[in-house]
């Protein structure tokens, strides 16, 4: 019942997002919202009249007031010897992928991104590693993935907010 009442808190705090329009959201980041928001309500089965999983105070008062005491943290950007040795990886993943060797070649794709998340590239050499494996792509890989493909910017969008929904879920459930 608890993970209920968080993910009811989550959507009322999606919904409140998508609707403010004080925010500057263009109308593909409300749209995102509006998927994500019915996501999560389909993944667990809840629906706006749920009201008895009402929160009081809201969730982004209660997660204000939870983290008002720790500093924020940043991961530092990549120096430009670890983009040296991240591009390294990556030249290594495409010639094991080259030799048919996809298993090394996302192990090596894994590794770059372990060291610069920030080359799109990586994700996208990954993703294709796996599909010559017949593996599922991990939803944690789609946003990254997609914007390989201009067309599918909105999907990726809607990844990146799921994804960053599954991450505060988590967090949150560990606190």
């Amino acid at each position: 019942m608890d993970k209920r009442r968080l993910i009811f808190s989550i959507v009322e705090f999606l919904n409140s997002e998508a609707g403010d329009d004080s925010n500057a959201f263009s109308s593909e980041a409300k749209e995102s919202l509006e998927v994500a928001n019915q996501c999560l309500q389909s993944a667990y089965a809840l629906s706006q009249e749920d009201e008895h999983l009402r929160t009081e105070p809201g969730l982004l008062s209660l997660f204000v007031s939870a983290t008002s005491h720790q500093p924020m943290q940043r991961k530092p950007s990549p120096s430009p010897e670890d983009k040296e040795q991240a591009e390294r990886l990556k030249v290594e993943g495409n010639e094991a992928l080259r030799n048919e060797n996809a298993k090394d070649a996302i192990e090596k794709y894994s590794k770059a991104i372990e060291i610069d998340g920030s080359n799109q590239v990586f994700y996208c050499n990954r993703a294709a590693a796996y599909s010559k494996m017949d593996s599922p792509i991990q939803s944690s890989w789609i946003s990254s993935v997609v914007t390989c493909q201009m067309e599918w910017i909105p999907l990726a969008r809607k990844a990146r907010l799921l994804e960053a929904n599954k991450t505060s879920l988590s967090h949150s459930l560990q606190s």
